[in-house]
């Protein structure tokens, strides 16, 4: 099977987390065809001049509205970015007549393992939807967020499949915006009434699908066989890790390579050695892909900073971090990172 999947990625903000997105499907072995809605010029070019074998380009022009271009006058560049998410998808499945399932990525995805068991589990579903999975105030949270994450969708070529896209690009058009109102925000908010109003809505199951930092703490990670797993606290059940979300995160380029600082409290540390290191490494390659074949001087809205300044951002994270983290579930994680 083919899978065909859309993002958004752009020198301004998603260009490295999008070519690390990409590497990893490479990296799994499976046949894919990756669509990316390119929101500027700068990084159409560029990537066309990549020319790789498994990526198409769209530009937002090609399917801007008159509608869509006046919006785009009152809203940011994020927000017209994921206002414009629907109408993408909308926009593949109308003019590609060789895609009947599509599935949307966000650029900060990244495959552990094959996405065969995704679509295993999916059949012949019309929607595909993962839930957030909080690990703790969990309605709060919802009320917040949503239910689900809007960083995954399958959307399938049926009735059900695009009469929900064309609600959703309704609801889009109509209001989305980066902050909270009447239980909106952006574009996510809209999914938690998807389950209830199309019959063909299905909820993964599988929770190695879109771990997150929103739930990583739900398990512990481990590696078996080559592959890393997830074994859930409360149950014990073991399971592959297929992809994880890595929202969250600020870029720095530290002497000429790629860091991170993780925006939350705090990673454990079977967390750090399993997923995000392989993930910086993913980076550090995309930073020497994009230096070698271009001259682009803001990648992913990084800073240049020292190495000492990087330290220290680090330090100072690590004791805000464990200064907020409750006594009780920092004993939790401690037992739980050595027993791993």
């Amino acid at each position: 099977m083919k899978y065909h999947f859309c993002t958004s990625f752009d020198n301004r903000k998603f260009l490295l987390r999008g070519l690390v997105l990409y590497r990893s499907l490479i990296e799994q072995g499976v046949d894919f065809y990756l669509w990316v809605l390119c929101m500027e010029q700068e990084s159409y070019d560029f990537l066309e001049k990549l020319n790789l074998t498994h990526l198409g380009l769209v530009h937002v022009k090609e399917f801007e509205t008159k509608q869509l271009l006046k919006v785009k006058k009152e809203r940011t560049l994020r927000e017209y970015s994921i206002t414009c998410k629907s109408f993408f998808i909308s926009y593949m499945l109308e003019t590609r007549n060789e895609i009947d399932l599509i599935t949307w990525l966000d650029a900060d995805l990244y495959f552990f393992d094959s996405p065969d068991i995704i679509y295993r589990e999916f059949g012949n579903k019309s929607i595909g939807i993962t839930e957030h999975n909080y690990f703790s105030n969990r309605k709060k949270l919802e009320d917040f967020s949503g239910k689900y994450n809007a960083g995954f969708i399958i959307f399938r070529r049926d009735t059900d499949g695009l009469a929900c896209l064309s609600r959703w690009k309704r609801q889009c058009l109509e209001w989305c915006y980066g902050y909270h109102e009447n239980r909106k925000f952006g574009e996510q908010m809209y999914l938690n009434e998807w389950p209830h109003a199309f019959t063909s809505t299905y909820v993964f199951s599988n929770r190695g699908a879109n771990a997150a930092y929103w739930n990583y703490e739900r398990y512990r990670f481990f590696q078996k066989d080559g592959r890393v797993w997830l074994i859930e606290r409360e149950t014990r059940y073991q399971f592959p890790l297929v992809f994880y979300h890595f929202s969250g995160i600020t870029l720095y380029e530290v002497a000429g390579d790629v860091r991170y600082l993780y925006n939350r409290r705090y990673l454990l540390p079977h967390v750090v050695r399993f997923v995000y290191k392989p993930y910086g490494n993913g980076l550090s390659w995309a930073l020497w892909f994009v230096r070698k074949h271009s001259n682009l001087h803001w990648i992913d809205g990084m800073k240049n900073i020292s190495v000492l300044e990087f330290i220290w951002k680090n330090l100072l994270k690590w004791l805000l971090s464990h200064i907020h983290a409750p006594l009780d579930r920092m004993r939790d994680i401690s037992k739980d990172t050595s027993n791993n």
